[in-house]
């Protein structure tokens, strides 16, 4: 079993928050000590809680840059060690997570796919103006 690849990069703000809170969440529920990421989660949820802060103090939906590239850096340092451990182990004890994981991944991927497919529109529409 394989995890999804994902280019959160390409999110907007909102986007980009909402993917990392249930990508936390999703964790939380397996336990990250099944998982054997703990000192991973543990960075990532710090950062995590660097973007929710962040966001609660301004009215814009708005992530500093360097916030997101570092959970982003964190959620792929995670998502590595255990397609690793998959290797090492098998999936048995990591299943359900992934495909909760790429369930997410697609849903999240189908968002960017619609936002593109509107922005073509919104450029075409100013183009012929």
């Amino acid at each position: 079993m394989e995890i999804n690849k994902i280019e959160l990069n390409r999110f907007q703000n909102k986007e980009h928050f909402r993917f990392h809170t249930e990508f936390c969440s999703a964790v939380i529920n397996i336990n990250h000590k099944i998982l054997k990421i703990k000192t991973l989660f543990d960075t990532y949820l710090a950062l995590y809680r660097q973007a929710d802060e962040a966001l609660s103090r301004t009215t814009a939906e708005y992530t500093p840059k360097e916030i997101r590239v570092q959970i982003d850096a964190a959620f792929r340092a995670i998502t590595e060690r255990i397609e690793a451990l998959i290797m090492i182990e098998g999936a048995k004890n990591y299943d359900r997570f992934i495909r909760q994981l790429n369930a997410m991944t697609v849903k999240y991927n189908d968002i960017l796919t619609q936002q593109q497919g509107q922005n073509t529109i919104h450029n075409t529409i100013s183009n012929n103006e």
